[in-house]
């Protein structure tokens, strides 16, 4: 099934997704659902007891990597709402195009073929991350490693990787260890594709070499508030919005 990313890149799919129809009926009604990818593949037929494994006959991992919840999708306040919730969570999300949500069977259907076409660009994504690896340079392929585990990761566990990046980049800066800024840049640059542009990361970076005093309360700023996105601290956002760009001023381009 034919579908377009409003939010995520195609060649990268997260694994996660929220995805919308609208009415044909002109009410410009939206309906969405959620579409997961499993990262890990389940044998769900040793978990069912034999005599129910039996009348379910041959279930491979394949029946269970993808699925969609709801199966028919719920009305939706509107676009603000999902694209909101879609920058929040860090989620893809699919203009799936309009359907007459009247026809309950064709519209499961519809939803059943994008989770498929959905999977297969992920599972194209990962195959090709892969391949780019085993036929690269040792140091292309140490890359492709690390962006098959970015896929894996919380969104919590990638601000601790983006923390631990900034750290080694300000430790070399104040030490002018220039191969190691620059190793940590290209590492930087892999895990920046599943991290959204409201975290900033580019001038976190940027701010992470200069070795002063005042970059790092900036730094540490930006990343309070990376945290706090997540946490949906939206209460205590503004104030560190007006304290880094006091610090943006002192410590400049």
């Amino acid at each position: 099934m034919d579908f377009s990313f409003v939010r995520g890149k195609p060649d990268i799919p997260k694994g996660h997704a929220l995805a919308y129809f609208t009415a044909n009926d002109n009410s410009g009604q939206l309906f969405a659902t959620y579409i997961i990818v499993l990262p890990i593949a389940m044998d769900v037929g040793k978990y069912l007891p034999p005599m129910l494994a039996a009348q379910m006959g041959q279930i491979t991992a394949d029946d269970f990597s993808a699925f969609a919840v709801p199966p028919v999708p719920e009305a939706i306040e509107n676009m603000a709402y999902l694209e909101n919730l879609a920058e929040m969570r860090d989620e893809d999300l699919l203009d799936c195009g309009s359907v007459d949500i009247a026809q309950v069977t064709d519209l499961m259907q519809k939803v059943n073929e994008l989770t498929k076409s959905y999977a297969d660009s992920y599972a194209g994504s990962l195959q090709h991350v892969a391949t780019s690896g085993s036929d690269s340079s040792s140091v292309q392929s140490e890359y492709g490693v690390e962006e098959v585990l970015y896929h894996l990761l919380s969104e919590r566990d990638k601000l601790g990787e983006l923390s631990k990046i900034v750290t080694k980049i300000r430790f070399a800066a104040e030490r002018e260890d220039l191969t190691t800024i620059e190793e940590m840049a290209r590492t930087a640059s892999v895990l920046m594709k599943y991290l959204p542009e409201s975290y900033a990361v580019s001038e976190l970076l940027k701010t992470a070499k200069n070795p002063s005093q005042k970059a790092a309360d900036l730094c540490r700023l930006y990343l309070e508030r990376n945290y706090m996105l997540i946490d949906q601290d939206f209460t205590s956002i503004k104030a560190v919005d007006e304290a880094i760009s006091e610090l943006e001023k002192e410590v400049g381009p």
